[in-house]
This record gives C-alpha cells, structure tokens and sequence, in this order.
C-alpha cells in the first residue's frame, strides 16, 4: 500500500528541501498564493509516476496559473472570493 507523504510547506525553507518520494508514494501538499514558488520547487523534486493532490488557496481565480507537475498529480484551486478555502 502507497505512503502518504505530508508535508507542512510553512515549516520549509526553499534551501532545506530535503525528500526522497518514491514512485508509488501518494503526495499530498496544501499551499497558499504566498506559497506558490515553494510548491513549484516541491512539485519539480516529484518523480515522473508521483501521485497526489495539490490544494492551492488563492483570493480569486485571477491568481491561478499554471504550475508543472507530474501526471497524476492534480492540481486543485481555491479561491476565497468564491467561498473556497484550506480551512473549509
């Protein structure tokens, strides 16, 4: 069975990333607008059959932007002004 690897991004520090998923693993990693060059960096570490949910909150849906990942890697946008939240 996977391991979820979960990973606080607040507690990081772009220089400090220092993980090893393997292929099987399930990712899972929740950010805010503030946080987005830091998941860029995590999700670039993913290898290439990484599986997982990326949860992004945003003030509005005018912040969403594209950001590279692996396949089955799905990313998913919330946006405040739309009543979406990490915290919901």
């Amino acid at each position: 069975m996977p391991i979820l690897e979960t990973m606080l991004l607040s507690d990081l520090l772009p220089a400090s990333i220092a993980w090893r998923p393997a292929d099987g693993d399930m990712v899972l990693l929740a950010v805010q607008a503030d946080d987005l060059a830091l998941a860029e960096t995590v999700l670039a570490t993913l290898p290439a059959k990484a599986r997982g949910q990326v949860f992004v909150e945003v003030r509005s849906m005018d912040e969403m932007r594209h950001l590279p990942a692996p396949g089955r890697v799905c990313i998913s946008w919330l946006a405040r002004d739309r009543g979406r939240s990490l915290a919901s």
